[in-house]
């Protein structure tokens, strides 16, 4: 599979997901959601205590929670992020320690890499993956693709396709052809998917470990 489910429950109790998957970023493995699949929102903020304390995710074994702070004053992100600001990019990458690996059944799953940097042209087809949300209903089993084609060659940090994202595919993998990673789906805009590429994913890895996240 190329992606899993990314669960998070709101202040008020209701369980909501998106998706994520296994991201081989900067030497480093890491498990890579957008960040407004953790608020529900389109603007990320870093306001930090109004966060849900974890994520879940969806493996075919069972449920792994994932802490997404640490300390208490002030709060610390466990994950790497683009700063702008009051806000925060869409995008937040969770690193894999050692004591994670056994408890998150790598072996069903696809590893994407970006670390071999981004060659996609306009016209070029793509698949995006994911696990649209259906009501209450989070079906560990059931991923969805759409496939579609570049609007244009991927710039400014941003990847778009010809078709929209579905509600809870935001978070996981584009893929071009023969399964190279071209982006993460983070939405949609004016009827296009929309994507942030490559080369923003990497730099958020990067930026995670000059931070000290490993």
């Amino acid at each position: 599979m190329n992606s899993f489910p990314v669960i998070y429950r709101t202040a008020s109790g209701e369980d909501k997901s998106g998706t994520g998957f296994f991201l081989l970023a900067a030497g480093q493995l890491w498990i890579s959601t957008a960040a407004h699949v953790a608020l529900d929102l389109h603007r990320p903020h870093k306001r930090w205590s109004e966060w849900p304390p974890e994520v879940r995710i969806g493996m075919r074994t069972g449920i792994v929670p994932l802490q997404l702070f640490r300390g208490t004053n002030p709060l610390l992100p466990t994950f790497a992020h683009w700063d702008e600001g009051e806000t925060i990019g869409d995008i937040m990458l969770l690193p894999i320690g050692t004591l994670a690996r056994p408890l998150l059944a790598l072996s069903d799953y696809k590893i994407h890499s970006a670390d071999a940097g981004l060659n996609a042209s306009a016209n070029d087809p793509v698949t995006a993956y994911g696990f649209p949300r259906i009501g209450d209903i989070i079906d560990f089993s059931n991923e969805e693709e759409i496939s579609a084609r570049l609007v244009a060659a991927p710039a400014s940090g941003q990847a778009r396709f010809s078709k929209p994202a579905v509600a809870g595919m935001s978070g996981g993998p584009l893929l071009g052809a023969e399964g190279i990673l071209i982006g993460m789906t983070i939405g949609s805009e004016d009827g296009a998917g929309v994507a942030l590429n490559v080369i923003v994913l990497r730099e958020t890895a990067v930026r995670g470990i000059v931070s000290g996240l490993r």
